[in-house]
């Protein structure tokens, strides 16, 4: 399991629409880390989330996929562009889960291009999805997007840095 700094808690703003359409899918997962979005907490402990995403795999629900839920249903505003949409998927996290502003950056690289750095305990692959889906909605029509994962080894511990590059 991935360790974290004690009691980092997420605000229920970046989890909610998540969390509902998870229990649409399958509520058990939920049930035994004792999430239920019916019954909405405005803050939720970080290490629960961590575990769901770990168990998530054994009812046939991988972390990229949860990613790629939370960037379809993830409530944006103010985007326009896959560079904005990003910029904001990093705002939130910085304020969603009290961390500093460093751990997300975005990086425009030119007119077809992003550069996303994090540094979060997420999963590889949650963070993958998350950004490609993220990325997907504010493509203009008929773009085709390529995403490049720079790491030399998988994140198995908590906060090691990651960069992605968009282009399209």
């Amino acid at each position: 399991m991935r360790q974290t700094q004690p009691r980092t808690a997420i605000h229920a703003n970046w989890l909610m629409p998540t969390l509902h359409r998870l229990w649409q899918i399958n509520p058990q997962p939920l049930q035994q880390l004792g999430l239920n979005p019916e019954t909405p907490q405005l803050w939720y402990e970080l290490e629960t989330w961590l575990q769901l995403l770990e168990l998530l795999p054994q009812y046939g629900i991988s972390a990229e996929q949860v990613g790629v839920i939370m960037g379809r249903t993830y409530p944006f505003s103010r985007v326009e562009s896959i560079a904005a949409v990003l910029t904001q998927l990093g705002e939130d996290y910085v304020r969603t889960h009290n961390e500093p502003a460093d751990c997300w950056r975005v990086c425009e690289q030119g007119p077809r291009m992003v550069c996303v750095t994090t540094r979060t305990p997420y999963p590889d692959d949650f963070e993958l999805g998350l950004i490609r889906t993220a990325a997907e909605r504010f493509a203009p029509p008929q773009t085709s997007l390529n995403i490049q994962q720079f790491h030399s080894t998988p994140r198995l511990i908590a906060y090691n840095t990651r960069t992605y590059l968009i282009t399209w």
